[in-house]
């Protein structure tokens, strides 16, 4: 793959009682022939805590989103986040905890 971007996906919709799956990673780039390429290395999970911290989940989630991406070396330019249904009021979390321009998909 050439010119490899780290890039992330957070689908908000994913809840498993205290933890949240499917926060997939991976790079986007052109192969050798010249195509657009989507190359998926690893999904995460993101655990919550309800008992011990004052973080409300949403919030915990996005920060733990970004931490996650921040040690993969990619930023808010290349993550994505499912916009639709449950996703419209955690895209103002993200704005705020992270970056506006996080892409809304």
């Amino acid at each position: 793959m050439k010119h490899p971007h780290p890039v992330s996906f957070l689908d908000p919709s994913l809840p498993q009682g205290a933890t949240w799956l499917g926060r997939p990673f991976g790079f986007w780039g052109v192969d050798f022939e010249g195509k657009k390429v989507l190359l998926i290395t690893e999904d995460i999970t993101i655990k919550t805590d309800t008992t011990t911290t004052p973080w409300p989940i949403n919030y915990q989630i996005v920060k733990a989103w970004k931490k996650a991406c921040e040690d993969r070396g990619s930023n808010h330019s290349t993550q994505a986040y499912d916009r639709s249904g449950g996703g419209i009021p955690f895209g103002d979390i993200i704005s705020v905890v992270w970056s506006p321009l996080v892409n809304r998909r």
